[in-house]
């Protein structure tokens, strides 16, 4: 039996690592917060309500990182728009040659962008590319692929500003508990 360690680690991170970093994070906060609002003003105290928030702050800020350059890449995939092959091209190719590169680079413009251009038949001339059921298939691949990077930069963007809300409740409940209990004991 083989284990695959990067799929392990990959579910680790996400369902065990993650979350302990978040819920230490968060109680870091909530607890230095918590006890600025007492009054308390240790060097430990403010140490490790300022750990907690450098860690939401870090953790938030390379979710949105992520996402923006996973949104970027999506963006990229999209721009690149082939242009028709001009009437002349591959003249100096045998017509074999010119046939199969040509149809090649329309396949490839349909596969990548769902363009239909022409391509150079040997036996007819210049015609319009008919997308065959591997090419429609792999379009279909391509389109769903860039609908899932779309979708994985959405949630590590909102995953970013999820860690910044947090961080902001966890000083305000943190803040509020140190007043009430301060109000308390006096």
């Amino acid at each position: 039996m083989q284990i695959d360690f990067p799929a392990v680690w990959q579910t680790a991170d996400g369902y065990l690592v993650q979350p302990f970093i978040a819920v230490l994070a968060i109680v870091l906060i909530y607890d230095g917060a918590r006890r600025a609002a007492q009054g308390e003003h240790r060097a430990h105290s403010v140490a490790l309500g300022i750990l907690g928030l450098a860690v939401a702050i870090a953790m938030g800020s390379i979710s949105v990182w992520t996402g923006s350059r996973m949104s970027d890449a999506g963006t990229s995939l999209m721009a690149v728009t082939p242009k028709p092959l001009p009437e002349n091209w591959g003249a100096s190719l045998s017509p074999e040659d010119r046939d199969r590169e040509s149809r090649s680079y329309a396949a490839a413009a349909y596969t990548g962008s769902g363009l239909l251009l022409e391509y150079f038949d040997q036996n007819s001339g210049w015609r319009q590319y008919s997308p065959t059921v591997a090419d429609i298939a792999a379009r279909d691949k391509m389109v769903a692929a860039r609908a899932r990077l779309g979708l994985a930069a959405s949630e590590r963007h909102d995953a970013g500003l999820r860690w910044y809300a947090l961080a902001f409740a966890a000083i305000v409940v943190g803040w509020l508990s140190g007043r009430i209990t301060e109000g308390r004991s006096d």
